[in-house]
């Protein structure tokens, strides 16, 4: 099964699309937007402090969603 929340890896003339960068620590915190190519960068370096970021499109930001395992 696939879920709706992941999705593969961009094809190249994507990288340039605007994404929103946030971190979940009870709550939903946003960090930056970025273009998605950075941010799969940015992504990769909190991995290795330990750190886990999500990349988003900016019209779906999770404390904007009806979701409800979105909510906090």
């Amino acid at each position: 099964m696939v879920s709706p929340w992941s999705n593969l890896l961009p094809l190249e003339e994507n990288t340039t699309a605007k994404v929103v960068i946030c971190a979940y620590q009870g709550a939903w915190v946003p960090i930056t937007f970025s273009y998605l190519g950075d941010a799969i960068g940015i992504y990769h370096r909190a991995l290795l402090y330990g750190e886990e970021i999500f990349v988003f499109p900016p019209d779906l930001v999770p404390w904007n969603s009806q979701e409800p395992n979105c909510q906090n």
